[in-house]
């Protein structure tokens, strides 16, 4: 880390002497600028070793501190001289296509890297303190491979209803993640899942994180069309399928309603869980019976670390531990569990795994991360994501019949489980027994 930290300042340095020796002005900038894109590059090349979604940068009082974003931990990586903070911020906002002598408002934009021959697309966002600005640095792989929905993390009946309504010509389909990222990277395997010459798939994000071969790809922009407008474009254009990066507000969620008549509408949007998302909907102003009537699957998914395979370590619970369990898993029982687990290991999950963790009277093998990690995860002890999910069929009859009318939230969850949900935090369990994630990431899900 030493040597990473140095080589950044090292550059960042050798940029601001250039800039105040050079004759030529046109000459200064475009030195200024490839030092600058040299520093991003190294603190990017950190990140996408450690497996790390996002970089944050911020100034202290003697200081600038850079952190990387892996699963929900922040990991301090870098800390560069407060003297070189302004000339990197300004150099990003300029290869983002941002106003660099704008500090006192936010600003989003993004740009494309090329770092090791691996192409990533970079999304920028500024806030105004009172130091000076934070920067973060949000980090898409442009050459990553559209993941299966099984890659994603579902499974058994999850999986094949997800399936059956993606088969579908009309509904809709909301997705309920928790964050950008997580909403992206299921857009994109959807998209890829959807590919057919016979439709026409057209998707409206915020930004256009990733380039989605045979999708008609609109971006919203301040100076462009609203998501609403959006869609009723590309509805006139003959879209058979639509898919929203985001629902921003109740006009949007009321037209992509409206369109999900006609044909299939994908909407991803953030939230806890499938039915804290069914909630925000029945807020937006129309009748339960009108939203029901357009509903096909609600689907929540929160982004987890993956255990790395080569150093996770295996326990056995303890008596507190299981009793955290009873909290999570609604109507906690070892059979149901062991039940599970093993259709989850016939579904493949943990597959390098032989024997199960769970047994029809207790638990006997759980995983976590090292908290040395090996060189194979940077000694993070995790290399890699996956999804806990739950999904909520809404075109069961139980589900129908039931949900128009005014549930609290813990009724709704008894309802769903009733009619085949499986709850993340179960699910997150089962992965965990698999050998997939580790038990306090279990813990932390929330339904």
């Amino acid at each position: 880390m030493t040597t990473h930290k140095a080589y950044v300042s090292y550059i960042i340095q050798t940029m601001t002497r250039k800039v105040a020796d050079a004759p030529a002005q046109e000459k200064v900038k475009s030195s200024n600028q490839s030092l600058v894109v040299s520093a991003i590059e190294n603190l990017v090349d950190q990140a996408s070793k450690l497996h790390a979604t996002n970089i944050h940068i911020e100034p202290r009082d003697r200081y600038i501190i850079v952190r990387y974003r892996i699963g929900n931990d922040l990991r301090v990586g870098t800390k560069l001289p407060l003297s070189e903070f302004e000339e990197l911020v300004r150099s990003s906002k300029t290869l983002a296509r941002l106003d660099p002598e704008e500090t006192k408002r936010p600003q989003e934009g993004n740009f494309n890297l090329n770092v090791n021959g691996q192409q990533h697309n970079i999304s920028l966002s500024t806030i105004p303190l009172l130091n000076g600005e934070k920067v973060l640095f949000s980090l898409h792989s442009a050459a990553l491979s559209a993941p299966s929905l099984e890659g994603l993390g579902y499974w058994g009946d999850s999986l094949e209803t997800v399936k059956l309504s993606l088969s579908k010509h009309s509904g809709l389909i909301v997705i309920a993640s928790n964050g950008r990222g997580a909403n992206a990277m299921t857009l994109l395997c959807i998209a890829h899942y959807l590919n057919n010459p016979a439709l026409s798939v057209g998707s409206i994000e915020d930004p256009i994180i990733y380039s989605i071969p045979h999708v008609t790809q609109m971006e919203i922009s301040s100076h462009g069309p609203t998501y609403t407008q959006a869609m009723q474009r590309l509805v006139n254009q003959g879209a058979n399928a639509l898919l929203l990066s985001n629902l921003p507000d109740r006009r949007s969620a009321s037209a992509a309603m409206r369109q999900a008549k006609k044909i299939l509408v994908c909407a991803s949007i953030n939230s806890n869980s499938a039915l804290s998302a069914l909630r925000q909907f029945n807020k937006i102003g129309s009748s339960p019976e009108i939203t029901m009537s357009n509903f096909n699957l609600v689907v929540g998914q929160t982004l987890v670390k993956k255990l790395c395979v080569s150093c996770r370590e295996s326990f056995m619970p303890s008596a507190a531990q299981l009793k955290q369990m009873q909290k999570l898993v609604s109507s906690f029982s070892f059979s149901k569990l062991n039940k599970l687990e093993a259709l989850a290991s016939e579904a493949g999950l943990g597959s390098d795994l032989k024997n199960l963790g769970t047994t029809k009277t207790s638990v006997q093998r759980l995983w976590r991360a090292s908290k040395r990690g090996c060189p194979e995860c940077e000694h993070s002890g995790y290399f890699g994501y996956i999804m806990t999910t739950e999904t909520v069929d809404m075109t069961s009859p139980s589900i129908k019949s039931q949900i128009i009318k005014p549930l609290a939230l813990e009724q709704l969850k008894t309802l769903a489980v009733k009619s085949g949900t499986i709850p993340q935090p179960t699910d997150g369990l089962i992965k965990c027994a698999r050998g997939l994630i580790d038990f306090n990431d279990v813990v932390n899900l929330t339904t």
